[in-house]
């Protein structure tokens, strides 16, 4: 397996291939890394596995280590599958090895990202609930009218590790993902994407309707 490029990394939402025929059939002939750091990588993948009728515990998986761990065996030839976040796929991408085969995002928009409070500290503060989604709003438009560029130039200084092109070309990838909601909206679709991984997973013991948590009014553009 030392010969294979096989890639997968879940912010990018991005499957690396140097066959456009890959399919997630094949996941169980190669040794899989999945991302550790953090737990929704991995329950997102093997919901999306299931969906493809593949059993998630016929996929090989190694042992739990660092992505910057299984970058370094991936480039060794020791790992044939690597699920990542930014800016490890961009820096495998910019190397020249592989191609883009697939992005997770095609499936449509999950809910990652969420600001989350009591239902009674929302009640007794519910203004300043309403300024923070405005607050949100208003930053969303501004960052989809601004250049790559200058968006990395204004984080730089919260990323030391990394100049400005690759941030920009993470941002644009980004971008063309359609990966970044345009407004503070939760979609109920978006919700249950993510609800269905978390329980397929096992992360959730029950089903939670979308009315009981998500306050619909107050995450809207224009919040009530």
């Amino acid at each position: 397996m030392a010969d294979l490029k096989l890639r997968l990394c879940e912010n990018m939402r991005t499957i690396v291939w140097p066959d456009s025929a890959f399919c997630f059939q094949d996941l169980p002939q190669f040794r899989v890394a999945a991302a550790c750091e953090v737990p929704i990588p991995w329950l997102t993948l093997q919901n999306e596995l299931a969906r493809a009728g593949v059993p998630p515990l016929s996929v090989r998986t190694l042992p739990d280590r660092p992505m910057a761990d299984n970058v370094g065996a991936f480039l060794r030839g020791e790992i044939d599958v690597i699920q990542m976040l930014e800016p490890w796929a961009d820096r495998l991408v910019k190397s020249g090895a592989e191609h883009v085969w697939h992005r997770f995002s095609q499936r449509g928009e999950i809910a990652y990202s969420t600001f989350y409070a009591l239902r009674s500290y929302i009640v007794a503060n519910r203004d300043a609930c309403r300024r923070l989604v405005s607050g949100l709003a208003a930053a969303q438009v501004a960052f989809q009218a601004a250049p790559p560029a200058a968006i990395a130039e204004s984080i730089g200084a919260w990323l030391p590790d990394l100049d400005a092109p690759p941030i920009a070309r993470i941002i644009e990838g980004y971008r063309e993902a359609q990966l970044w909601a345009t407004t503070p909206d939760l979609p109920l679709e978006s919700f249950v994407r993510l609800k269905a991984a978390m329980v397929s997973g096992g992360l959730l013991g029950r089903d939670v309707a979308y009315p009981h948590v998500v306050d619909a009014p107050l995450s809207s553009a224009d919040p009530a």
